[in-house]
């Protein structure tokens, strides 16, 4: 069974702005649902930050997106688990108010994590913990010890050591080696794609800032039979450079 990994998705960033908007549906309706059809994949792992803010919410942008990210996943006949992130959470220290439960619930093929959980699929036994809080941080250190753990952890992890944008490293946070009983972490949060022994931060999907140029943006894909992963690349991007001397021959409609 093939399944997709999929990064923050921020819905809402950029102050909700309709060109970001529209740039983020042109992912899932150009390259991952198609992907999904093509390949026969009806799962979606998706690693928190779902949502952009964590107190507010942009109502243009929720209406732009929603019928093309949510109400076309389930007529593709596609579920989704989706943890929750740090960007999805109104308080820093409990999960307890979170965007995605508000206002995915009416959804049936989207299932909401909000504590330690284990699924399995196509065999494979899978750990998946949300946003790691004052409120969670001791079940879910026990949660990954336990002597009946999954192969294989998702999570919205922030560990120390690991680039959060490209060229740009984080020194604060937890050390990965909590989660050394795993076979393979997947985990959101950092923008940009790295591995570490048996870590691996997918990244975003597509570009939000400047910080994201020129690093490529897509999705995972994760077999649960083979244990094997690849990277498949958006090649849609948002911010483009122009190097002008004396006039440039470059196309600037873009």
């Amino acid at each position: 069974m093939r399944v997709i990994i999929l990064g923050d998705t921020h819905l809402g960033a950029r102050g909700g702005s309709n060109h970001f908007s529209e740039y983020f549906n042109r992912f899932f309706s150009e390259v991952l649902y198609p992907y999904c059809e093509k390949n026969k994949i009806k799962h979606i792992l998706q690693l928190g930050d779902c949502f952009d803010n964590r107190t507010n919410l942009a109502y243009k942008a929720f209406h732009k997106c929603r019928d093309i990210w949510f109400k076309e996943m389930g007529d593709r006949g596609i579920s989704m688990h989706v943890l929750v992130g740090n960007h999805d959470i109104a308080y820093k220290h409990t999960l307890e108010i979170n965007s995605p439960e508000l206002l995915l619930g009416e959804y049936k093929h989207i299932t909401v994590v909000n504590k330690p959980t284990q699924i399995e699929l196509g065999g494979t036994k899978i750990d998946i913990v949300p946003w790691i809080c004052d409120e969670n941080e001791e079940q879910i250190k026990e949660f990954v010890k336990r002597k009946d753990r999954g192969s294989i952890l998702l999570g919205h992890l922030e560990l120390a050591n690991f680039p959060m944008f490209k060229g740009v490293e984080s020194h604060g946070g937890m050390s990965g080696t909590v989660f050394d009983g795993y076979n393979l972490v997947f985990s959101g949060h950092y923008h940009t794609r790295s591995e570490k022994g048996n870590i691996v931060y997918t990244g975003i999907p597509y570009e939000i800032t400047w910080a994201d140029y020129a690093d490529p943006k897509g999705f995972f894909v994760y077999d649960t039979v083979k244990n094997t992963y690849e990277f498949v690349r958006n090649p849609l991007t948002m911010f483009e450079k122009i190097h002008y001397s004396n006039g440039s021959k470059v196309d600037i409609a873009k």
